[in-house]
């Protein structure tokens, strides 16, 4: 249901790249590529939530929850980022339809899909958006989802 990995870009990688990030079929590489260091060791969970409840299918047309959070193993990181998007088919193709960003999030457009990342790097390690499932007969959708702690450095480090 979830593919998860590690990544960060201040600005959001989407926005900043033009880049998948997320691990997901379209993904052009980790964050290791850019960044390295560090010891936080951090762990990426994801949830789709229907009145607070993790579920793992969706009903068409629905409203849910998603959610993502980054936990870190060592230490006490000074920021977070993420990315994130559903994807559908064969083709990947955009899945369901994310609602407004939350303040210090983004919704950001890459080959006419929609991510959802961070538009700065964030003090909190949680991030909810509202998200609509897809139209009867859109098959199976798949979330993926990349998160990363930082210590706020400026630097890739």
């Amino acid at each position: 249901f979830f593919a998860v990995i590690f990544l960060n870009n201040s600005g959001g990688a989407g926005a900043i790249q033009n880049a998948d990030r997320t691990g997901s079929p379209l993904s052009i590489g980790a964050c290791n590529e850019c960044h390295g260091g560090g010891n936080f060791n951090p762990t990426v969970t994801a949830a789709l939530l229907k009145d607070n409840t993790v579920v793992t299918r969706y009903s068409p047309g629905e409203d849910y929850t998603f959610r993502l959070t980054i936990t870190p193993g060592n230490g006490t990181p000074a920021r977070y980022g993420f990315q994130a998007v559903a994807l559908r088919g064969e083709n990947n193709q955009n899945a369901g339809t994310w609602d407004s960003a939350p303040s210090g999030t983004r919704l950001t457009t890459i080959s006419n899909r929609q991510y959802f990342e961070q538009s700065s790097p964030r003090t909190t390690n949680t991030f909810d958006i509202k998200w609509k499932a897809p139209a009867a007969g859109s098959g199976p959708v798949r979330f993926y989802a990349a998160g990363n702690a930082a210590n706020n450095n400026g630097s890739s480090s």
